[in-house]
């Protein structure tokens, strides 16, 4: 009985509180360089370490692999990859790093697994299709590879499984394209841009998903701007991409996609334009590393790290035109707002700002029951309107 008269009184406290968000982020600075420079390398974070992998130096391709430590500010040099390459995939499965394809003198089918723990590479059964400029992404301990070139663009994609250390041809990507860039989203391969002719083509604006639980694959709202050559890392549910190439420029180009809406934003431009560049998420921030910077393509050891936007809650809000109940929840939440759209969506934050949920709006209750007891933010994207609500669990 007490416990339910403190939490009462607790919610009647949690309503008076007077509205005061802000919003801090979508900026961009110089990171520590890379000791060497380079074009077309790949890149992971492993146990809160950043490593890139191969590439091309102004000299040809190499087998470097730097790793980068954000708790020193330290780079340091890990054992080279056995094949020198660049324009390889690179995906991790737990804490191990593997290496996909890529181009040498020849185009490469070769797979090598790296174990930062003991700092040492394994060969690992050959891609089935041999090629440079694909992406890869990894579900459910399954490594993904899409796209990609063999003297020709192809649309293939296989799934890897290091149980078995064997390839699976699965369903193929609808639009055949290299030099594309992607990402995984909840359980998801998102595949955007590229080129789709070896000899030529424009850059493309595709974006097309693949679920693996159906072995098919839908397409999603074009970025909005048409480019190959670029990069891409996923952040809070998020995918960003950044740099490229697009109608023969080099573009300083950030885009996001929201999966929630379907839609994209531009957000604040990278400080140096770039193509040929690899980017992952470490810390919550992206990492977009090396490149070229001119259409000559000299290689670049830069390093610059792009903050999104995080929503700060100094305290908690009245309702904003949302109606919010049951309050507290413990765990289905009903949300409604008048006028619901189709695109509507919700973005939950904690109380240090972190996004901890999103969801598409619709006439069913949302699923609050993996997140903490807390003090929670809503906020509602209908149309253009941006909505607030908040909660107790």
């Amino acid at each position: 009985m007490k416990a339910n008269k403190l939490l009462f009184l607790l919610s009647l406290l949690f309503l008076a509180l007077p509205v005061e968000i802000f919003s801090q982020g979508n900026t961009w600075i110089t990171g520590d360089s890379m000791p060497t420079a380079r074009t077309c390398p790949g890149s992971a974070t492993i146990n809160g370490k950043l490593y890139v992998i191969g590439g091309f130096r102004n000299t040809g391709h190499c087998s470097l692999v730097e790793v980068f430590d954000p708790a020193t500010g330290m780079w340091d040099t890990a054992s080279p990859m056995p094949t020198p390459r660049g324009r390889l995939a690179v995906g991790v499965i737990g804490d191990t790093l593997y290496a996909i394809g890529g181009f040498n003198t020849s185009i490469q089918n070769t797979v090598e697994a790296y174990d930062p723990a003991v700092d040492s590479w394994t060969v690992k059964t050959p891609v089935t299709q041999a090629r440079i400029a694909a992406v890869a992404g990894v579900i459910e301990g399954k490594l993904y590879v899409a796209g990609g070139t063999a003297n020709d663009t192809v649309n293939t994609l296989e799934e890897y499984d290091p149980e078995t250390d064997l390839w699976t041809v699965k369903a193929p990507m609808p639009t055949p394209r290299y030099l594309l860039a992607g990402g995984v989203i909840d359980s998801k391969f998102y595949t955007v841009g590229g080129v789709n002719s070896y000899t030529g083509g424009n850059p493309l604006d595709v974006l097309e998903v693949y679920d693996p639980v159906t072995d098919s694959w839908g397409t999603k709202a074009p970025m909005p701007t048409p480019r190959q050559e670029m990069a891409a890392s996923v952040i809070n549910g998020k995918l960003y991409v950044v740099g490229g190439h697009s109608n023969q420029n080099i573009v300083d180009l950030l885009e996001c996609y929201d999966p929630a809406t379907d839609s994209w934003s531009t957000l604040a431009p990278m400080p140096t334009p770039r193509f040929e560049l690899t980017a992952s998420t470490l810390g919550d921030k992206l990492y977009a590393i090396g490149g070229g910077a001119d259409s000559v393509a000299p290689a670049q050891a830069i390093v610059e790290i792009y903050t999104p936007v995080a929503v700060f809650i100094d305290e908690i809000p009245y309702d904003i035109g949302v109606r919010i109940f049951p309050n507290p929840v413990k765990e289905k939440l009903t949300i409604l707002i008048d006028h619901v759209k189709t695109t509507t969506s919700i973005t939950i934050y904690d109380q240090a700002g972190r996004n901890v949920l999103q969801a598409v709006l619709t006439d069913q209750p949302v699923d609050v029951s993996g997140l903490s007891p807390g003090y929670y933010l809503v906020e509602v994207v209908n149309e253009s309107k941006h909505l607030w609500g908040k909660f107790i669990k």
